[in-house]
């Protein structure tokens, strides 16, 4: 239902920098909320180097509709990766477009680039995703101390579960 290209430049538009102000995105990127322009949009897509970092775009397929973001960085001398998704259109969430995203991304990167293993740190608050990689046999390998993003805030820690290729 879905393609995954390489974001540009023209992929940045009102619509998408909309979805980045959501106070919801923003607690699910474990960033604090502020507001996000299509031209720090485009600053951010320009700073990726889409190859130690990817980000792709998540569309809807053949309505060129961009509903969410699935970025990735490799570590350990691309032996693994650390991915994040955003479905940033509210009415695409509970949908099941993470688990098909991540479903074909991960063959894609086990079998492409003969990975060892997929990295996730995850705020503790985050139920969903902790239930979302519980249930798929992720394995949870460290609590680490969150970063502080506000004065009056306390810092959520965070997760830190793992993959390996033998679970996949």
């Amino acid at each position: 239902r879905f393609v995954l290209p390489m974001l540009t430049v023209e992929d940045a538009s009102p619509r998408c920098a909309e979805c980045l102000n959501d106070p919801l995105s923003a607690r699910m990127l474990n960033v604090p909320p502020r507001p996000v322009t299509v031209d720090q949009l485009k600053e951010l897509i320009r700073a990726i180097d889409q190859y130690e970092k990817l980000a792709l775009g998540i569309f809807v397929l053949g309505s060129n509709r961009h509903i969410g973001v699935f970025r990735l960085r490799f570590i350990d001398g691309r032996k693994r990766m650390v991915p994040g998704v955003l479905i940033g259109e509210a009415e695409w969430r509970n949908m099941g477009v993470l688990t098909e995203v991540t479903n074909a991304a991960g063959t894609y990167f086990f079998e492409t680039f003969g990975l060892e293993g997929i990295v996730a740190a995850v705020p503790a608050y985050n139920a969903y995703i902790i239930k979302y990689l519980e249930d798929r046999e992720w394995q949870l390998v460290r609590r680490m101390p969150g970063k502080k993003h506000s004065p009056t805030a306390e810092p959520a820690a965070l997760l830190v579960y793992e993959l390996p290729r033998a679970t996949w």
